[in-house]
This record gives structure tokens, sequence and C-alpha cells, in this order.
């Protein structure tokens, strides 16, 4: 507590201290004891007309002291909602005097500024599910309620295969395909899920696929049922369109399900394999809860089998067993960590007790590579998951952090950094760059890296656009708000990845790799499309552009949604909700088009000796990935030592909305 303060606490100790006389005695005029009864009334016999009347006074107190008294309330509360114990008077008292307590000020927030203390519910007639701030419905939600003062409701998820569906599926037969279809869609299935992900062994599965064809009464309940799965995401990425209730492979996915009527008490690499696979096809339909718990369940049997562990070699000395089991474990890890991450749900393991090896190509037969890819794709796919995982529970976990929200944002951004840095040796040295000539899996490591600098800057960038919002609506005469060069920089950051992916996104869409019912290209573009829609807000170079390839995003969502895909049906409805929003406010404040600015044309410095000039010739971005992170501004911001929001109004923070619930159908 500063001199300022401690003086104003000795006065009210003070004025405390100062007798005030009874009624009687007031009256009469004489002095009065101060006690109850005061020495007069007892002595004439009136113990009970003494009476002291209730004082309001007016005092002066400085303003540091009422400054440090609301700063220790909010820092009680804040620990006792937590559970941690008090810190020792002494580290508080010295805090104090260092002047710390006003540094918080400056910092910003502690939490992630979209999100307050209590969850947000909404009343529904059956359990409600929470949906968490990490997710990108969540984030559409927040911008519409940006627009409209609070006061917008959040869309219900609806469109899924119904679980009645799929147990009237169930419980019928199903004829498999013809020979040939099959083999086709089993190839499909294959070819597609192997580019990124390992689960099966081709050569395996091709064999398996045969004796269900020719003598199915051979194969067990496991290996029936990862055939199935297999035809199901066959007919998911080879059909053009489908409905809800008609989604493709729906009847032989029913068929796979049958897999886990009964949890199996000793799991197998069979049983890890057809969660993965179940998984897989619920999150392309759109039932992500259940894509996360299969993908859960599949990290739990392979806890149970030691997959996370190294077997001694003189137990098992395969080398194909040996990868095999170390590549189902990191892709089990994958699926828990992506799906957990964007439903902002925990993960089923911690990092530290993993041991296992990351995956390898080293010393592999050479009549393995059928069965299995690169290695270094993989590994480098692994550790971003790993930084996904723990960015979205940096930046939007609950559990009271230490740091401020933008330290956390910095550490985040760094963390990035070093991934990017280490991708170097993937190139020549002539210098090949992440371009729109990337495809299949680097293009996939492409979009990722965005997202999760999206996901890392897109709450600073909502800030932004609320500090907008509130000088648009003020009754002051300014008419832009003092933005300071940190929130600038994130924003800028956010807005260069969302353009970057949004070419990346179109140019999978021309040459025809953007499958209709693909779920992480569909919510890609969702994403992406939210971003775009906060910078034609912002009035910046290229806003007119970005809202432009907002309706672009819109449009494409929309012929996804009429061709069947589930996401897309769910995606657009939040992307119109954003549109009739943004017009409202463009119609009030009759925004015109005629500040319509060329795209950014920026000059890239070297980013540890990667060049980054890349000009895709579908837009007037001139973008490369890397380029957020390697602007002078950001590379500043990463460089402070102690960053904050500087001279940027705080009091848009103290407008937190809370946490939400909502039906999900």
């Amino acid at each position: 507590m500063n001199r300022r303060a401690l003086r104003s606490a000795e006065q009210l100790a003070e004025l405390r201290g100062k007798p005030t006389a009874c009624s009687k005695c007031h009256s009469r005029k004489v002095k009065c004891s101060g006690e109850q009864p005061c020495s007069n009334c007892i002595q004439s016999g009136s113990e009970a007309e003494c009476t002291f009347p209730k004082r309001d006074r007016q005092l002066r107190v400085s303003q540091n002291y009422l400054e440090d008294l609301l700063a220790e309330n909010e820092k009680l509360r804040r620990l006792e909602g937590s559970n941690l114990p008090r810190k020792d008077d002494n580290v508080e008292n010295e805090r104090s005097r260092t002047g710390s307590g006003r540094q918080e000020q400056t910092d910003g927030p502690i939490q992630n500024p979209l999100f307050g203390d209590r969850p947000w519910f909404h009343d529904t007639p059956d359990i409600p599910i929470l949906i968490g701030e990490a997710a990108d419905a969540a984030f559409a939600t927040r911008f519409c309620q940006t627009l409209s003062d609070g006061s917008f409701k959040h869309i219900q998820r609806v469109s899924f295969p119904a679980d009645s569906t799929m147990a009237i599926l169930g419980a019928s037969s199903c004829q498999p395909p013809t020979r040939g279809r099959a083999r086709f869609l089993m190839k499909a299935a294959i070819r597609v899920v192997s580019q990124h992900y390992h689960i099966v062994l081709k050569s395996v599965v091709f064999a398996t696929l045969e004796r269900f064809l020719h003598q199915p009464a051979v194969l067990d309940v496991l290996l029936t049922s990862k055939i199935w799965a297999l035809l199901a995401l066959g007919e998911m990425y080879t059909a053009r369109s489908g409905s809800r209730d008609n989604f493709p492979g729906l009847a032989y996915f029913a068929q796979a399900n049958k897999a886990q009527q009964v949890v199996n008490e000793r799991p197998s690499h069979d049983s890890i394999e057809v969660l993965l696979l179940l998984s897989l096809y619920n999150l392309l339909c759109n039932r992500r809860h259940s894509a996360w718990c299969l993908a859960g369940s599949a990290v739990r049997q392979g806890l149970i089998m030691g997959l996370h562990l190294n077997v001694p070699e003189s137990q098992l000395s395969d080398r194909i067993l040996i990868e095999h089991r170390r590549r189902v474990w990191w892709t089990a890890y994958e699926f828990d960590r992506l799906l957990a991450a964007r439903l902002s749900q925990p993960f089923s393991i911690q990092d530290d007790e993993i041991q296992v090896d990351l995956p390898s190509s080293v010393d592999m037969p050479i009549d393995s590579k059928e069965d299995f890819t690169e290695a270094s794709d993989l590994v480098n796919r692994i550790k971003l998951v790993k930084l996904t995982g723990q960015i979205t529970t940096l930046l939007y976990g609950r559990k009271l952090q230490n740091d401020s929200f933008l330290q956390r944002v910095q550490q985040a951004l760094k963390d990035l950094q070093d991934w990017f840095h280490k991708l170097e040796g993937l190139f020549d040295t002539e210098g090949q760059r992440f371009t729109k000539a990337t495809s299949g899996p680097t293009r996939a490591l492409l979009l990722s890296f965005n997202q999760c600098m999206i996901v890392a800057t897109r709450p600073v960038a909502l800030y932004v656009l609320r500090a907008h919002r509130g000088t648009k609506t003020s009754t002051t005469s300014q008419s832009t708000p003092v933005i300071p060069d940190n929130a600038q920089a994130l924003t800028d950051a956010c807005v260069r990845c969302a353009r970057h992916s949004h070419s990346l996104l179109m140019d999978s869409w021309v040459d025809g790799s953007f499958f209709t019912f693909d779920y992480f290209d569909t919510l890609n573009l969702f994403s992406v499309a939210t971003i775009l829609a906060v910078s034609s807000l912002l009035n910046a170079p290229g806003s007119s552009k970005d809202r432009d390839d907002f309706e672009l995003s819109l449009q494409l969502l929309t012929d996804l949604k009429g061709n069947g895909n589930c996401a897309a049906v769910e995606f657009s409805r939040h992307l119109e909700s954003m549109k009739a929003c943004m017009n409202r406010i463009e119609d009030s404040e009759h925004i015109s088009d005629v500040n319509d600015v060329d795209g950014l044309d920026i000059t890239v410095p070297n980013f540890n000796g990667i060049g980054l000039p890349y000009a895709s010739s579908s837009t007037t971005y001139n973008m490369t990935a890397g380029m957020a992170l390697a602007e002078p501004s950001m590379q500043a911001f990463l460089a402070q030592t102690d960053p904050n929001f500087q001279q940027m109004d705080l009091s848009l923070l103290h407008h937190e909305l809370d946490g939400f619930y909502w039906p999900e159908g």
C-alpha cells in the first residue's frame, strides 16, 4: 500500500476513534462520554433514552487507496475461485511498493478477453452442452454479439445424421458393394486417408478385403468392421452429393459401428484402427462430439497396450510392427489433440507422459514403402499438433494464469516461429517457397499452421473490432479508436494468415483437391471467412477485397451445403448471420465502397535466410507462409520483454461476455 493510501487509512482510523454525542446530550449541548449508555444518562436515570445517531460522513480519500482496494478485492476473488493459496503478505507488500500492481492495469487482462469468469448458459429442456471459446462457431457468435450489443443468440448445430438414423441402419442388414466397386472404394479410402494419417497397413487391408469379398465368414468382428469403415470412407471421398439422412457411406458406417457394441477388454491394433476410422467418418458427417469420444477411446486403448512407450527390442524386434505401433499411436494422439482443441475440451493424455519415439523411416525394409509414407511429414505435423494443444490450453483455458494474456500470446507465437524455422530443411538450396504450388500434405500443413496463428491472435482482432465499434457508437467527437502497436500487429497477423489460407483453399477448389465432404477444408474455409469479416469492418488496406472474399467463401459453403455437406450447413448459417449483422451496421452508418484499396503489397525481409516473396495470380495479396511472423511490427512485439496493451482503453475488456452453453440438438 503506497503512502497516500496509508495516510488515508490512518485518517479513517482517526475518524473512527472520535466519539459522537448521544441524542440526549446533543440536544442539551453537553459533553458526552461516548459510551452507551453514557455517564450523563446514567446519572439522570435515562439509560433507555441513550441512543446515538447513525452517521454517514463524507470523507476525502486518495484515488490510489480506492484503486488498491478494488485491485485487492479482485485478486482475492480470483484466488478464491481457483482454490489457489494466498501469497505471502510480505511478497504482496513488496509488489505494491514496486508499483507492479499498477503495471497489471497496463498489461491487460489475465484471461482471454473473449470471455468472463462464468460459463455462458443457455436454458434448454435437456442438459446443455458446453462449446468452448476456441471453437470457430463460438468466435462467429462473438462477432455477431459485438455488432448487436450482445443480444445475438448462438446458432444450434443440428446438421448431422441423427442417432436414431444410425440405430435403424445398424439394426438392418446391408448388402456389400460389388467386388469391383468394393476395390474402387477401398483404393479411394486408402489413398486419401494414408496421405494424411497412418491408421492401417495398405497391404494387409487389401488382402483382408479379398477375404471379405470371398470368405466373409472367416473374418472376426473387428476385421469386418474395419472393412465396412473403409468402404464408408471410400463412398464419402468419391461422392459428389448427399443429404443428412442419406449421407454417402452411412449404411456401411452403421455396419462398422457394430464393433462398438462391446468394449474390448483386451485391446488390439485392430480395435484401435477401427476406432480411428469410425472417428474420422463421424467427423466428416459433422458428428464431432462422437468423433472426439472415439478418438479418446483409441488413446485409452493405446495406453492399455503401452503404445505410448517404447517396447524393449528383446520383446519386439520386428521393425515394421514397431513402426506401425508408433504411427498408430501418434495418429490417435493427433485425432485426440485436434478435436479436443477445436472443442476446447481436455486432452486424454499429457505430453510428459508420452515416451515413445516419433515416426522414423530409418532402417525400414525396402518392401515396406507401400505401407509407410515418409516420416518427416508426419513428424512435422505431430509437432504442430502439440503446439496446437498447448496454445489452446494457454490462451483459452479457464485455469488462473500468472502471465497476462498478451504475454501468453507472445509465447504462443514464439513457439510457432520456432516450429516454422525448423522446416527450413524441407526445401532445396534454391529456396523453394511455401506457395500456391504446394498441394497434398504440405498444403494441409500450411493451413494448420495458419489456423494456429489465427486461433492465437483472433481474440485481439475481435478486441480491436470492439474498439472500432465503441468509437462508432460513442457520443464523443473521436472518429477512430487509438489502437496500440501490439494490438494492431496481432490483428494484422491474424488477417494475413486468413488471406493466405483463403488463397490456398481457392487453389484446392480449382485443382479439385477440395473434397465435397472434407471436414477440415470446410472448417478452415469457415474459420478464414470469420476473420475476413472482421477485417472488412476495420477499413484497413485490403478491407474491400476481404469483404468480397468473405462473400465468396459464403457462396462456396452454400454450394457445399447444397451437395449435402453437413458441416457446411452449420457454417453457412453462421456466415449468413454474420453477413446480416454486417449489412445492418453498414446500412446504419452509410458505409460506402468508394474506399476500395488494393491488397497489401509488402516487401518482406529475409526470414532467417528463407525469402518469402509470393504473388498469387488469383489474388492481389502478396502472401506467403510465415509472412505474418516476419513483419517488422510482429518482430518488435516478439522481442518485447513485457508486452502490454499500452494506451488502449482497457474498459473494453470490462464488458466481457460469460462463457456459454447452448443446445446441440
